[in-house]
């Protein structure tokens, strides 16, 4: 496992959060985003795009940007090796959204262009890109999805869920598009009137956002309510209402469509870490794994984590990499769409005054067989964003030189 810090001393949610894309390889080779700095009672920060042309092993900054709210975009590329970012820009009216397209011609500098998106999305959004037609999938935070054309940067929303209901509202949204071209949706929920990650729940459209159905393929009629009180699928269990549900990654893989989310509250003592996968024939969940993750000498225990395989290849495995009850990072591995898990890969544990934080990566293996990623090492109120790469491949793996 390759492991290499970008900066030090940042802000603690650099890499802010797991539910997003913000790492990816092109020709070109491998670029992130991640939150440099940040004022909290300015609310004001600057985020930096990276590139590395050494797979990891250093970095430079391409461009930053100074801004309110200030998240890391997600980013995209597309077979020329051009970039698409999307992000929030919080001095917009609710704060609104941005899309920019960074050229290699440019040695990405500058964003060739940028276009404004209204309708905000405060802090989470998520994206993926269609390299069929070059259209962008965006969801913000309010149940709305932005069809992007890339080059163009034409738009159009279509409000898929209503922002809130009775209960809770929609948060942190997740969005794969398969090898199909459906589009798949999936969301955590938080409570209205108090602090409370309240549920998490699934929808997939056909036909690229603009109908909507069930895992079965029942209707949705848009905008739909994205609670418990609505008719999209629900992945919780039902004694997990009253405790965080937080979901870390989604993805589908060969007609099923897998979930990592975590359940805790720390008065009860519940610390849950599950592992779910829905049939998308049946619509039923087929596996749940839980309460705890075991692969092998380890187990999964962590907030957050990300799913990664090769989209293009339905034969290729299916890979998950997160942090195990001993502080140790882990990429495991399944050959058969879940059934089975194996151990790929581990750090050895972190130091006991250290954490990490947001463990995001790249939906995509890469084309010469990484599993590609960033998290934040936080300590207090600081973190240092860190990038990492692991050979997705099963034997031969070299020994781990990974030193926190």
């Amino acid at each position: 496992m390759q492991l290499t810090v970008l900066e030090r001393d940042c802000h603690m949610y650099a890499t802010f959060q797991s539910h997003n894309q913000k790492v990816v390889q092109n020709r070109n080779g491998v670029f992130l985003s991640y939150l440099s700095r940040y004022d909290e009672s300015a609310e004001r920060g600057r985020w930096v795009l990276a590139q590395s042309s050494d797979g990891g092993a250093t970095f430079r900054e391409r461009y930053s940007m100074d801004i309110v709210g200030a998240k890391p975009p997600a980013i995209e590329t597309d077979a020329e090796g051009t970039l698409l970012l999307a992000g929030e820009d919080g001095s917009e009216p609710r704060h609104g959204l941005y899309y920019s397209r960074f050229l290699a011609k440019d040695d990405y500098h500058q964003p060739v262009e940028t276009t404004r998106l209204p309708c905000g999305s405060r802090s989470k959004f998520a994206m993926d890109y269609d390299r069929v037609t070059g259209t962008l999938y965006f969801f913000n935070h309010y149940g709305g999805l932005y069809v992007i054309d890339a080059v163009t940067g034409k738009h159009r929303l279509i409000q898929v869920m209503e922002p809130y209901s009775e209960i809770a509202q929609t948060q942190y949204p997740h969005v794969y598009l398969d090898l199909d071209r459906v589009l798949h949706h999936a969301w955590t929920t938080q409570h209205k009137n108090k602090y409370l990650y309240w549920d998490i729940h699934y929808a997939q459209s056909a036909d690229r956002g603009e109908t909507w159905t069930k895992a079965d393929g029942t209707p949705l009629p848009i905008p739909f309510v994205p609670d418990d009180s609505g008719p999209s699928d629900p992945i919780i269990l039902p004694d997990e209402f009253e405790v965080h549900t937080w979901l870390s990654s989604m993805i589908e893989k060969n007609g099923k469509a897998h979930f990592a989310y975590r359940a805790h509250n720390y008065d009860s003592g519940m610390n849950r870490q599950h592992y779910v996968r829905v049939d998308l024939k049946s619509g039923k969940i087929d596996l749940n794994v839980y309460p705890q993750w075991r692969v092998g000498g380890l187990s999964i225990n962590s907030l957050d984590g990300f799913f990664a395989t090769r989209r293009d290849d339905p034969a290729s495995a299916l890979y998950y990499v997160s942090r195990t009850e001993d502080r140790s990072l882990a990429a495991i591995v399944s050959l058969d769409n879940g059934d089975s898990w194996d151990v790929l890969d581990a750090s050895d544990p972190m130091p006991p005054a250290k954490d990490t934080y947001s463990i995001g990566g790249s939906r995509e293996v890469t084309s010469d067989g990484f599993i590609i990623g960033t998290f934040t090492m936080q300590e207090g109120k600081k973190g240092d964003p860190c990038f990492f790469r692991i050979a997705a491949q099963l034997e031969g793996l070299p020994e781990d030189e990974t030193r926190w």
